[in-house]
C-alpha cells in the first residue's frame, strides 16, 4: 500500500493566489541562475529521465559510483525504492493537472523538454521526489557524506525551477 498523495499533500497555489506570487518570484530567480554555467550544467543533468543517469548525478556527493558492476546490491535497492515514486506521483499529477511554468508563461525551457512534458501535470515534481528519495537513502547508507548528499538532493529539485519546468511549490511538494 502506497500513500495517497492527494490526501497527504496540500493543494498547489492557484494562479490568482498570493502564494502563487512566490512561484513567480522563484521562477524569475531560477531563470536568473541560467547565467551560472556550472548551475546550468547541473540543471541539464537533472532532466535525465533514466534511472542510471539519476544515480550518476549523486555519485560525487555519495563518494563512489553506483552501478551494476561495482555496487549491484545498492543499485538494486535504489531501483526498487525509486520504482514506487512513479506510482505515487501519477495520481496527484492527474488530479491537479497543473500547468507548468513554460506553458503558463508561453516561454521555452532551459532543457528543451516542452513537448515531452506538455500536458503532464506539474504538481508535484516527480523529478524532485526521485532526487530527494535518492538523497534520503544514500545519506542513511553513507552518513559521513550526508551533508553533500542532501545538498545534491536539494539542488536536484531546484534544477527543475531553473529549467523552467516546475514551479517552486511543485518542487516543495516533491520534497515532502
Amino acid at each position: 500500500e502506497l500513500p495517497d498523495l492527494i490526501k497527504c499533500l496540500p493543494a498547489h497555489p492557484t494562479f490568482d493566489s498570493p502564494e502563487f506570487s512566490n512561484d513567480l518570484v522563484r521562477y524569475a530567480l531560477g531563470v536568473g541562475q541560467r547565467h551560472d554555467s556550472l548551475r546550468v550544467v547541473q540543471a541539464k543533468k537533472g532532466e535525465a529521465r533514466n534511472f542510471d543517469s539519476l544515480l550518476v548525478t549523486f555519485q560525487e556527493a555519495f563518494g563512489m559510483e553506483i552501478n551494476k558492476k561495482q555496487t549491484p546490491e545498492l543499485r538494486l535497492l535504489m531501483h526498487r525504492s525509486l520504482s514506487t515514486i512513479n506510482t505515487m506521483r501519477d495520481a496527484p499529477k492527474n488530479y491537479y493537472h497543473r500547468l507548468r511554468p513554460y506553458e503558463y508563461l508561453d516561454v521555452s525551457t532551459l532543457t528543451g523538454e516542452e513537448e515531452v512534458l506538455r500536458g503532464n501535470g506539474s504538481y508535484p515534481s516527480g523529478h524532485t521526489m526521485r532526487g530527494w528519495l535518492t538523497a534520503l537513502i544514500l545519506a542513511e547508507i553513507n552518513p559521513e557524506r550526508a551533508t553533500e548528499i542532501y545538498i545534491r538532493g536539494l539542488n536536484y529539485g531546484q534544477s527543475r525551477v531553473i529549467a523552467g519546468v516546475h514551479w517552486q511549490s511543485d518542487v516543495d511538494a516533491g520534497y515532502m
